[in-house]
This record gives structure tokens, sequence and C-alpha cells, in this order.
């Protein structure tokens, strides 16, 4: 009896044991999710815009292609020199503008505006090493993890209004784009100049709201 007692007390032990060990790997799996998503959550656009709907500015283009974007007050056509486009208020965030890119270089740097932040692509073709502050901008995009609130300003020829316009509005600003991609949550749209990649507009559309959540947009003349 007293080894059927001890039998049945292990058996209840051991169950325990492996309950606790289940409650202890469930519990553990959404803390490190989590923090995955927390992460990641740059990558991400975000579930809801706070983006209101408004009139385009006056003087904005009709023309795609013009590489003409308004942000924030201020009309853009890429490229421009770096001198023009910190005239408007941006500075660099990581760099220096005496840092030196050589001649026929790219380089990648995120750029401060006030309380927001963008990615800017510049370039140097002018046959020796420039200076940043010498060189040309090709690309800016807006990303909604890098504007504060996810409120900023942003039009495209147009009309088309970043935080506000969705897939149908695109396709029928622009016609049939370069390229489409489409998953369960987002839609890329891509269009190409001549089909080159060097001058380009990409719009990221969240498809849960159907807004845009990111735009490129990249002109580099070539030599």
């Amino acid at each position: 009896m007293k080894k059927v007692f001890l039998a049945l007390l292990l058996a209840l032990i051991v169950l325990l044991a492996g309950c606790d060990f289940a409650e202890l790997l469930q519990d553990s799996t959404p803390s490190s999710s989590n923090e995955l998503n927390s992460e990641s959550s740059s990558d991400n656009p975000s579930s809801e815009s706070k983006i209101k709907a408004e009139q385009p500015p006056d003087g904005l283009s009709d023309d795609l292609y013009s590489f003409q974007f308004y942000c924030e007050g201020e009309f853009y056509q890429l490229p421009m020199k770096y001198s023009d486009f910190a005239s408007k208020g941006w500075s660099l965030r990581d760099a220096k503008p005496e840092d030196i890119l050589p001649n026929n270089s790219l380089t990648n740097v995120y750029m401060k505006n006030g309380s927001y932040d963008s990615y800017i692509g510049m370039y140097n073709l002018s046959g020796g090493d420039l200076s940043f502050s010498e060189c040309m901008v090709s690309t800016v995009s807006a990303v909604n993890f890098a504007w504060p609130g996810d409120t900023a300003t942003f039009f495209l020829p147009k009309g088309i209004q970043y935080g506000v316009s969705g897939v149908q509005d695109v396709l029928t600003a622009y016609g049939e784009p370069y390229e489409k991609y489409e998953d369960e949550n987002i839609t890329i749209i891509t269009y190409r100049y001549e089909k080159n990649i060097s001058k380009e507009i990409k719009i990221n559309i969240k498809n849960e709201t159907d807004t845009i959540y990111e735009i490129s947009v990249s002109n580099q003349i070539e030599p």
C-alpha cells in the first residue's frame, strides 16, 4: 500500500512539474514575441493615421516625373544642391557637412528638420572628392515612424497626400505603375521614369487603413 501511495505521489509531482514548466514556457513566449515586435515596430506601418486630408498647395505639379514634392510648407524638386536642401531647415543628424564623399559615390544619411527626421540619399559625380555640403541630394524618404505623431504634411504631384491617399487614388492619379507588390499587410507601388531605377517614386500603403505610410522620391542625374 505504501509503495502504491509513493508511486501515486511521484506521478503527481511529475505531473505538477510538467504543468509548471508548460506554464513557464507559455508565459515567456509572449514576452519574447512582444520584445521582437517592439524592436521591429519602426519597420511596420502604424495602425492608424492621424493626418487630416488637406487641399493640395498652389503650385503643386501635375507631373509625377517632375520629382517635385511638398513637405511642411516647402516645395522640393530633386535632385537639388545640399545647400539648397539645408536652407529649408534640414541638418545632418549623425554626420557632418564637412565629411567627404568620394567621386562617383552615393551615400545615405539621416537629416533632421525641427522635430522630424528623414532618410536622405546624396551623390557625387563631380570628378573629384566633395564634402557633403557640396553634394547633390537625390533621394528623400518620408516614413511614418520618422515623423512626430505621424502628422507631417507631405504631397506628391496631383494631390496625392501622405497618410491620406490610398491605392486607387495613386493608380487613378498616375496610371499603370512600373511594379506593384501586394501582400496581406501592405501594397507597394513603384513608378520609374523610362524604367530607370535611379529615377523612381515608391509609395507604400497599409492595406488595413488604405493609406500611404511611406513615400520615397529619388532622381539621380547620370553623368
